[in-house]
């Protein structure tokens, strides 16, 4: 089995949203996320519905019926609850996307990729000019997202950059309401797979040899056309020579290696008289 890669589209989305929580431009602005890990019950399994709360504290941010303030460093949640009730202020929220992915380029053995990654602010003027409002417009604070996090690098891989053709843009919400959505582009490689070399097929008389010059590879075949892979249960498993009874034959074989992408399949049709 090859090894999963790490998941970096989920971790840009939890490093933007952490970046813009922990920055002091957000004193009083919630940071969500589109898209998070899910909560678990007592017996490990998923809260159904998390979507449709992190909707519902949005609309009660925007409308002032929920207000906020930063958490600090050691406060308990409940010291943090006082604070947003006392201290919080309401009226503008933010959004950050998951990451989209472009393919920039499949010529090499990893394609080239774009993560794109949108922040999204969202305000009602009602509100957040208010007495309990932010007193920070939508497009104020969208242009202080670019200024934290243009040429902004995580993990130690490649910056961020602006989309220059969507820095800042407004684009339409449901329920006829429009966002603030700054946009940003991050390049990335992930690391190529080794690959199994293709199989060789060799056919003297009745008897067939496969081969695979990729040490330690596990060699399939199937006689009816089928997948070659070690997920197909009638799949055959390779260990010697065979031979084939007469007839015609569909003989297709591929190999697979733990760590490696599986080889190239490769298909003969064989009769044997």
């Amino acid at each position: 089995m090859a090894a999963v890669i790490d998941d970096f589209i989920q971790q840009l989305h939890d490093d933007v949203s952490g970046a813009l929580s922990s920055d002091p431009g957000f004193m009083y602005v919630p940071v969500y996320q589109s898209r998070t890990p899910l909560e678990l019950d007592n017996e490990g399994n998923p809260i159904m519905g998390q979507s449709q709360q992190i909707e519902e504290m949005i609309k009660s941010a925007l409308a002032g019926m929920e207000k906020f303030i930063a958490r600090t460093p050691g406060q308990t949640e409940d010291e943090w609850k006082i604070a947003c009730a006392t201290s919080g202020k309401a009226g503008l929220a933010c959004v950050v996307m998951l990451p989209d992915v472009k393919g920039e380029s499949v010529n090499s053995a990893a394609p080239a990729m774009q993560l794109i990654i949108k922040v999204r602010l969202i305000e009602n003027r009602l509100t957040n000019e208010g007495v309990g409002g932010t007193g920070i417009t939508a497009s104020k604070l969208s242009l202080h997202v670019v200024q934290v996090l243009n040429r902004r690098a995580f993990r130690g891989g490649n910056a961020l950059y602006c989309d220059l053709k969507a820095m800042v843009q407004e684009v339409p919400l449901p329920d006829d309401e429009k966002a603030h959505e700054c946009v940003f582009i991050q390049n990335i490689t992930p690391d190529a797979l080794p690959k199994v070399a293709t199989p060789t097929i060799s056919a003297a008389g009745t008897l067939i040899t496969l081969a695979c010059t990729t040490a330690g590879a596990a060699i399939y075949y199937t006689l009816d056309g089928g997948y070659p892979g070690s997920g197909n249960a009638a799949v055959l498993t390779y260990t010697e020579p065979f031979t084939l009874a007469a007839g015609d034959h569909r003989l297709r074989t591929a190999a697979e290696h733990e760590g490696m992408q599986a080889s190239n399949d490769l298909s003969a049709e064989i009769t044997i008289d």
